[in-house]
């Protein structure tokens, strides 16, 4: 503080130098709260992936364990499970992809930077993956079915 003042004083004698603090104790206080803002930007984000897969997940599910009977169906008519599970897989991909260009439009009309571009990709990706493994499950399930029981089951 005094080698500032005698600088100070050497280029113009009638500045008065009052309450000198070192830089990094002005400020601190924004920095620690700007700190603990972004973290719970980020509690608040991963917890609304984490309920969104949870979402898609359950609705997918849902989804494919509703179709045992066109599975078994399609299965006693010659359709050999590999084009069984292609038809499921391309219908659920259409939707989740809908969802995903929907939600990704409305995010791009809000303006992102380019570094959250990045977390905007990892996050379909989280989505895409989640709602294709939950048709895994019951269409494996569904495939096992014998046809003539899947034609017998109410639907």
């Amino acid at each position: 503080a005094m080698r500032l003042r005698t600088i100070a004083a050497d280029v113009d004698p009638t500045i008065r130098l009052t309450d000198v603090q070192p830089l990094t104790s002005i400020g601190g206080g924004e920095a620690e709260a700007g700190w603990a803002l972004t973290t719970v930007a980020w509690i608040v984000g991963f917890i609304v992936l984490l309920l969104s897969a949870t979402g898609i997940h359950a609705l997918m599910a849902f989804t494919v364990a509703r179709r045992p009977r066109e599975i078994g169906i399609r299965a006693a008519l010659g359709a050999r499970p590999g084009r069984i599970v292609a038809g499921v897989f391309s219908r659920s991909f259409m939707q989740i992809g809908a969802g995903i260009a929907i939600g990704t439009g409305l995010s791009m009309l809000g303006g992102i930077g380019s570094a959250e571009v990045g977390y905007l990709l990892a996050a379909d990706a989280i989505m895409l993956a989640t709602g294709l493994a939950a048709c895994a499950m019951p269409l494996r399930r569904a495939l096992r079915v014998n046809p003539t029981d899947a034609l017998r089951a109410e639907g």
